[in-house]
């Protein structure tokens, strides 16, 4: 089980969609819609399985590179994810 962790009804939509997509495949995904200030929070405590992050670029390639990494360790379901995922088969687009 994943959690979409969010503050705007926005992205509900889009996030419906890797919803019904991930349960094809076995994943469940919630979407969680919290107020601005627990959001903040839980971004800075790194409490999120997936969230919608967005980035400007910039001049400078290797600070755009800087700014994608990803930070945190992955938690035990990430990697349980992670491992289903590879298990998948390719279909060769």
């Amino acid at each position: 089980m994943l959690e979409y962790l969010t503050n705007s009804k926005t992205f509900e939509r889009v996030a419906g969609k890797w919803q019904r997509d991930l349960a094809k495949i076995g994943i469940t995904l919630n979407l969680r819609t919290v107020d601005a200030s627990l959001y903040q929070k839980r971004l800075a405590d790194f409490d999120y399985d997936i969230i919608m992050a967005t980035y400007s670029n910039s001049q400078s390639p290797q600070r755009t590179n800087r700014l994608f990494r990803l930070r945190g360790r992955p938690n035990q379901r990430q990697r349980q994810l992670r491992g289903r995922v590879r298990s998948l088969p390719s279909n060769n687009c």
